[in-house]
């Protein structure tokens, strides 16, 4: 799978520093908390994207036992990414402790959902933004750059 982001020169692979899951990606942006996920998940039994997203994330939100505020979400048009037959798009504000830490610090949280109906799978794609300088309409943009290089990556 690739995806184009802006500087992402500057995104670590986090799975250099420490254990990943083997169904996500996780890159952490080297001067900033910003960090970026990518993640394979089963087809939730949701037909409307959007509500499929909004499961998800509060799915998400829950595991991180974090406080969110869901401040828009809208589809995405996905007539140039093969196999993805819909996308949508949520931003929210979060209240959360990042990884080890005990303190909740507010940020800003873009997530897509592409679905790939031809191998029952979801794709997540989180952008956790604490600086919250990402709008929606830019993170769509970013999404629409998504491609799949080898349908191989999903299981059967």
């Amino acid at each position: 799978m690739t995806l184009v982001f802006p500087d992402e020169k500057n995104l670590v692979d986090v799975s250099d520093i420490r254990q990943v899951p083997d169904h996500q990606e996780v890159f952490a942006h080297k001067t900033s908390d910003l960090s970026l996920i990518v993640e394979i998940l089963d087809r939730v039994d949701k037909d409307d994207c959007n509500e499929a997203l909004v499961y998800h994330f509060a799915d998400v939100s829950d595991i991180n036992e974090a406080k969110v505020q869901v401040t828009d979400k809208r589809s995405v048009k996905v007539d140039d990414i093969e196999h993805v037959t819909d996308a949508a798009v949520l931003s929210a504000s979060q209240a959360a402790a990042k990884f080890n830490e005990k303190k909740a610090e507010s940020a800003t949280v873009l997530m897509a959902l592409l679905r790939v109906s031809s191998k029952t799978a979801d794709v997540l794609v989180t952008l956790n933004n604490p600086a919250g300088d990402t709008t929606l309409e830019k993170f769509a943009g970013i999404i629409q750059t998504f491609r799949i290089a080898d349908m191989g990556i999903f299981a059967d």
